[in-house]
């Protein structure tokens, strides 16, 4: 049987509590006058109690720089309220034991490296409300599996997910135009990328080392592909590129030792050793 303790009831997110009761009957609702938060203004500064499962008090507005972070034992399960608005930069950064968090429809930004090394996070949904996602926000996330982003953002930012090795799904929404640098390198298990047509540039690496991903999808928005974009994705089997795209980067496709046709346009400026020798090119037009 879960444990249940409650502290300053009037102050507790009713969407967070539903929430974090179905994740779990181990909750436990703490007063903003707790000793376990550090409170300035509306900013969290620090959480140092012991609970395996906490709601943050809807005082808080911000949860700031590092608040959660570098506890490898607690906590397993965070209900993040309505009144938050942002997530600070390396908030949860190497909390290794954080298993779910929700993240509300109120919340607009979500720091650099906010969960960096949260290696036990397995699902995370951005809502719509998000418009920026900060650099390495939820990079070595070694177990997380899903994303889906819904918000309005226009950037993935730089190495945004890199190394998360078991991410298999990740949904675009199509207000995307720019994939950061390294921004999913090491996604070792992504099989499949179709980007939205909003996309116009591919950033620096930002699919290297995909070696489980066999398809991907580059929309006629493209107009550059950064170098190394595709540097050892050694299950690429055929890549189409639109005309669209003006200038591949050198390396781009470097070590895709099973590439065997590349569709690009005699006008595409590419790069030094962008294709691997050996491969097939057929021009577009």
């Amino acid at each position: 049987m879960g444990k249940t303790l409650f502290f300053g009831i009037p102050l507790f997110s009713l969407t967070a509590f539903i929430w974090l009761f179905a994740q779990t009957d181990d909750f436990v609702l703490l007063a903003p006058t707790s000793p376990d938060f550090v409170i300035r203004g509306t900013v969290l500064i620090r959480y140092q109690g012991n609970e395996e499962h906490i709601s943050i008090p809807t005082t808080v507005a911000s949860i700031g720089i590092e608040a959660f972070a570098g506890n490898p034992n607690l906590p397993i399960g965070v209900a993040i309220p309505l009144s938050v608005t942002s997530i600070g930069h390396r908030a949860f950064a190497n909390a290794r034991a954080l298993r779910y968090v929700n993240i509300p429809a109120s919340v607009t930004s979500i720091g650099t490296y906010a969960f960096f090394g949260a290696r036990n996070l397995t699902n995370i949904s951005i809502p719509s409300s998000v418009t920026s996602i900060g650099d390495f926000a939820f990079a070595r996330c070694s177990n997380l599996t899903n994303v889906t982003i819904s918000g309005p953002i226009t950037r993935i930012g730089n190495g945004a997910f890199q190394d998360c090795s078991s991410l298999t799904n990740i949904t675009i929404p199509g207000t995307v135009t720019t994939i950061g640098s390294f921004a999913f390198s090491g996604c070792t298990s992504l099989t499949n990328i179709s980007l939205p047509s909003s996309v116009t540039y591919i950033g620096m690496g930002a699919f290297a080392g995909c070696t489980g991903l066999t398809n991907v999808v580059i929309p006629p928005s493209v107009t550059y592909i950064g170098e190394r974009a595709f540097i050892g994705c050694i299950n690429l089997t055929r890549i189409i590129i639109p005309p669209s795209v003006t200038s591949i980067g050198a390396r781009a496709f470097e070590g895709c030792t099973n590439l065997r046709v590349v569709t690009v346009s005699r006008g595409t400026q590419i790069g030094r050793n962008a294709i691997p020798e050996g491969v097939m090119i057929n021009h577009s037009d």
